[in-house]
């Protein structure tokens, strides 16, 4: 407790827990445990001798904890950033280097690579995929919605009685000459796989003994002779779905 006149005071607290500086009429000033401070007692109150500066120079940069920013140089205006997970409102960022992008893991390039999305457009990728190519070249997909085909016709090799599936679109199914049995391959009804209009499947039989199709039901052979022939070895029948 102060007296109650104008006065300025130097405070020097060496005690283990804070002190308040204040006359009879006032809140006063709280001064920490270990610190020291100027107030100034204004007959009414004990107030800070200083509210505003023009300008400070400090000789280290001021701690966090302190308000400030802990760092002797920043760039930029308005708003810091010190949070570790600030969310930021349209930012530039420039040239930057990142190893995740919401969530979305990057590999950097050794050099520089581009990546471009028209726009207006999305890229979805529902798979994991890998491109190969030929630089600068272009690949233009069908007009309409579509499979992407095979530059070649892939084996499904079966050596049992066989159901056929969606994913044998545009495949064959293969009977090898090591299994010398009759066989039958059944193309499974609409209402467990829907081969869409153009699927096509093609049957080879390797082997002396029958392949029957059982039944045709919404895919439909090409032709008579070809299904004749699927029971002759080295023969081989086409089904198409119209």
């Amino acid at each position: 407790m102060v007296p109650a006149i104008e006065k300025l005071y130097i405070v020097n607290n060496t005690c283990a827990d804070a002190i308040t500086i204040k006359n009879t009429t006032g809140t006063g000033i709280a001064v920490p445990a270990g610190k020291s401070t100027w107030v100034y007692n204004n007959g009414t109150n004990v107030v800070d001798v200083t509210t505003h500066l023009s300008s400070l120079t400090l000789g280290t940069p001021l701690a966090v904890t302190s308000g400030g920013t802990g760092v002797a140089v920043s760039t930029g205006s308005t708003t810091l950033v010190l949070a570790t997970s600030p969310t930021l409102v349209t930012p530039v960022l420039g040239v930057a280097t990142a190893t995740s992008i919401n969530k979305v893991a990057f590999t950097a390039p050794a050099t520089s690579a581009t990546l471009a999305v028209a726009d207006g457009k999305t890229l979805t990728a529902s798979n994991t995929l890998t491109f190969a190519g030929t630089d600068a070249t272009v690949m233009t997909f069908p007009p309409a919605s579509a499979s992407v085909g095979y530059l070649n016709i892939p084996q499904n090799s079966q050596s049992a009685a066989y159901t056929t599936v969606l994913a044998d679109s545009g495949k064959h199914i293969f009977h090898p000459s090591t299994d010398a049995n009759a066989r039958t391959f059944t193309i499974d009804s609409n209402a467990n796989v829907a081969y869409p209009v153009g699927t096509a499947i093609t049957f080879v039989n390797m082997t002396a003994n029958v392949v029957n199709q059982s039944p045709l039901r919404q895919i439909r052979c090409i032709s008579l002779a070809l299904a004749l022939q699927a029971h002759v070895r080295w023969r081989s029948m086409v089904l198409l779905r119209f």
